[in-house]
């Protein structure tokens, strides 16, 4: 608030030199007219963490819709979670503390 009262009293006192352009330092800030698009900081760090906050509504209504599709007969549909770790055709699943452990040198035995 302060610095807002003094930015205000500066710039009433200040008189303008026709020969520079003066420019709002607020237009270079996230959102701002020439600065990076504004982000939701806690949606951005769950989309790098992979996580996805989903109901047990929303994927009972997901499979609905999934069921009531027709499904093509000249399609082979494969189930994409056959292919994640620890799936039939994935990489093996990994004790992510163990591998981290491990990596790091650390044994408990």
């Amino acid at each position: 608030k302060r610095h807002a009262e003094e930015k205000a009293e500066r710039d009433a006192k200040k008189e303008k030199d026709p020969n520079v352009e003066y420019i709002d330092t607020e237009d270079f800030e996230p959102g701002g007219k020439y600065g990076p698009p504004a982000i939701d900081v806690a949606a951005r760090r769950d989309e790098l963490a992979g996580v996805s906050y989903t109901t047990k509504r929303h994927a009972e209504e997901k499979a609905e819709r999934d069921a009531k599709k027709e499904k093509d007969p000249n399609v082979e549909y494969i189930d994409t979670e056959d292919f994640e770790p620890g799936g039939k055709y994935g990489p093996p699943a990994i004790d992510v503390a163990a591998r981290r452990d491990e990596l790091a040198g650390v044994s408990y035995t």
